[in-house]
């Protein structure tokens, strides 16, 4: 399995990680872009914010909870 995130200096961050793709979606940040590649594997792009990094950091350090039912919606 491949994880992989990008920071780029047009202020965007990517990931093709789904369950934190879904842990953004659900806290309500938006998917700017879908960028798929030769190997089928799609890479989701959010613009990047204090916000954002913060939760990111939280959700690798096993620090966030979530309510099912809501997460499931987002899934």
């Amino acid at each position: 399995m491949s994880i992989s995130t990008n920071q780029d200096n047009n202020h965007s961050y990517s990931t093709d990680y789904f369950p934190l793709i879904c842990v953004l979606v659900y806290h309500g940040f938006t998917v700017n872009h879908i960028n798929r590649n030769a190997s089928s594997r799609a890479s989701f792009e959010f613009e990047q914010s204090p916000e954002l990094e913060k939760l990111t950091i939280r959700f690798w350090n096993e620090q966030l909870l979530v309510e099912p039912k809501r997460f499931f919606a987002v899934t």
